[in-house]
């Protein structure tokens, strides 16, 4: 104890979850054992790109940051408006809209039957067969990022039509404010539900109602008190009766929020002859047991009373609760969404920006100035004309964003910022052009990859992005071969490619470790390096709940990481620029690329830069691993034959 206790750790690392899984038990037991690991390495740069400086952008730069982030990278409920008519709309899209509004209109013909045909008894009946055979659970399934939460309330709030819409009381309960810990989650979400709908039952917008409302909301159980339970006090002292049930009513508000929801939900089935509408949403980003627990609360409520509930999922999730949960037999319906075009994305938006500015010329402009924008009406023309001409006239470069962003439209609007807003783009020269008239506009395809790599810093630094990585990087202190991320992504993006399940895209972390040691790649810094390709998106874990990889994850490749690969092989701008700021371990390399550089403009000096670059990396590479010629690592020699005949000219 007193050898644990002076080392603890070293004990730690041996014998905890932690230590094992992380693999910096195997690290002490090589230590112990005397195993070296490679020696570290003193690096040069050309470009350190810890001495990233930040650019400065010019007055109207400044004035566009406003602009862009109103109407392209912001997305919030403050313009919930602008999400929902900046929608793409799909076949598929349309196709769901269409089956919910007939599910939708079913249901809603049913519960206002029962208001115009039939009586108290008979309503009784009836609604025990409603709970059990006409509620419906729906699933909107798609990637993250695929709109799935504005595609809902666009539903209700704009396509559903308004007679069928008056009929619903929608609900949304937004899991992803919920603030952790699995076993109260049910009760976390009956209190959130609980507000929703009192402010629906109450027509009030703080959800509170007067003592009569509350009388009539659990009338059963007041004329129970009153001819009853508590007779002689109900006629002896009224004002301590009500009391009396105000603070049951309450005691059950606070103690058994899910009867008092049950309650709710009753009221508007039978009494006020609406369906209500629950939708569970941002599930995704919790553990399975947690998804499972708001799946049952969903169906437990369908089960109760007439309701129609909707839970936005991604295919990953789906797929987990198929195998574990009751899902597949509760699910009336599933609808899928696809990933949006990034090219229709922006152009929707570019074209709401200049409908409002159209609507707005005649007012000088009021519009913007109440959203503090300052530049003029001209200017504003000219800033929708750019982006035009900067996304919507190369197919390259927003499929390159999307890509980058993992499709995700939030990150595909950021992306489109950091390019336009760069200092190295020049929007300032883009605006003269424009409003001198000149018919020669045009955005140099090469100024926007540049400005997407190092966005308003002279130099690209990692640090400052969270969308491009350096895949030729290698950590000095425990250097790999600076190939070993494309070996990795290319290995990843093979198996997604062969795979024809959503599981098997996915690879265990133990079994990539072991791939990985035949080429002589240590697992510490196999599990390091994929490390940081998770949190640059480049590979995503099947959980998708999971916030760090370990040994016990499954990993696949991202579409982030495709174009990456896709970008060493083949991308001279990322080329050049990875090159200024990757570590260098001799200096002669480092001098004779920093002299080429200044004579980048020469096509023949260029190429020189490249193949001195590329000829480091290769040597360095067949220094740190060793490529078997067995089948198995087919993928891997033609990465490095592809490197080669690319860049070694």
């Amino acid at each position: 104890m007193d050898a644990v206790a002076a080392q603890f750790a070293i004990f730690f690392d041996l014998l905890s979850h932690y230590g094992i899984t992380n693999g910096n038990a195997l690290a002490q037991i090589n230590k112990a054992e005397g195993v070296r690991g490679n020696p570290a390495e003193h690096h040069f740069y050309i470009k350190n790109p810890e001495e990233g400086v930040l650019g400065q952008r010019s007055e109207l730069a400044r004035d566009l940051v406003g602009v862009f982030r109103e109407f392209f990278s912001k997305m919030s409920s403050d313009n919930a408006e602008m999400m929902r008519q900046c929608f793409v709309d799909s076949r598929e899209s349309v196709e769901a809209s269409n089956q919910l509004e007939r599910i939708v209109s079913q249901l809603t013909d049913d519960i206002r039957s029962l208001d115009t045909k039939h009586g108290e008894q008979l309503v009784e009946e009836l609604k025990h067969v409603i709970k059990n055979k006409r509620s419906e659970i729906v699933l909107i399934v798609g990637n993250k990022g695929s709109g799935k939460s504005t595609f809902i309330d666009r539903f209700f709030s704009h396509v559903l039509s308004p007679i069928i819409r008056d009929e619903c009381a929608v609900c949304v309960i937004d899991v992803s404010a919920y603030p952790g810990g699995v076993t109260d989650i049910q009760r976390w979400m009956s209190l959130e539900l609980i507000e929703s709908l009192e402010r629906h039952v109450f027509d009030d917008d703080q959800g509170v109602g007067n003592t009569g409302d509350y009388q009539g909301l659990f009338f059963s159980t007041y004329q129970r008190w009153s001819r009853a339970t508590f007779k002689d006090l109900y006629e002896t002292d009224k004002v301590a009766f009500k009391n009396k049930f105000g603070e049951h009513v309450e005691s059950m508000r606070r103690d058994h929020p899910q009867e008092y929801v049950l309650d709710l939900l009753r009221q508007f089935s039978n009494s006020r002859k609406k369906l209500s509408c629950i939708i569970y949403d941002n599930t995704d980003q919790f553990p399975s047991d947690t998804q499972n627990l708001v799946f049952q609360y969903a169906v437990a409520l369908r089960k109760a009373v007439t309701s129609f509930g909707i839970v936005p999922i991604t295919d990953r999730s789906i797929w987990r609760l198929s195998k574990a949960g009751p899902i597949q037999s509760e699910v009336s319906h599933t609808f899928y969404l696809p990933v949006p075009d990034p090219t229709a994305i922006i152009r929707k938006r570019v074209q709401f920006v200049r409908d409002i500015i159209a609507a707005d010329e005649k007012n000088s402009g009021e519009y913007f100035a109440g959203k503090g924008i300052r530049i003029s009406i001209k200017n504003l023309q000219a800033f929708a004309e750019i982006v035009e001409k900067a996304f919507l006239t190369s197919t390259d470069v927003t499929a390159l964003v999307g890509a980058l962003a993992n499709f995700e439209i939030r990150r595909i609007l950021e992306i489109a910022e950091r390019i336009l807003l760069s200092h190295s783009f020049k929007i300032d020269d883009l605006f003269k052009i424009y409003i001198a008239k000149q018919d020669n506009l045009y955005v140099d395809y090469n100024k926007v990859i540049k400005a997407l790599l190092i966005g308003n810093y002279d130099r690209f630094t990692e640090t400052a992005s969270s969308y491009v990585a350096n895949l030729f990087s290698v950590d000095p202190l425990s250097p790999e071969s600076p190939l070993i991320r494309l070996y990795l992504l290319d290995h990843l993006n093979a198996i997604k490619a062969a795979s024809s399940t959503v599981e098997d895209r996915y690879v265990k972390v133990i079994e990539l470790l072991a791939h990985f040691e035949q080429i002589g790649a240590s697992r510490e810094n196999i599990i390091r390096i994929l490390k940081h390709l998770f949190e640059f998106r480049l590979v995503e874990s099947f959980d998708g709940a999971e916030e760090e990889i370990s040994i016990e994850s499954r990993v696949g490749c991202t579409p982030s990481g495709t174009v990456h690969l896709e970008l060493a092989l083949t991308n001279p701008a990322y080329l050049e620029e990875m090159a200024y700021v990757t570590g260098l371990r001799t200096k002669g390399a480092v001098d004779q690329l920093d002299q080429l550089r200044f004579r980048m403009r020469d096509s023949k000096s260029r190429l020189e830069f490249f193949h001195t670059f590329a000829s480091y990396v290769y040597g360095e590479d067949g220094q740190k691993t060793h490529l078997p010629t067995a089948d198995t690592f087919r993928n891997m020699l033609n990465v490095r034959r592809g490197f080669k005949a690319r860049w070694m000219r």
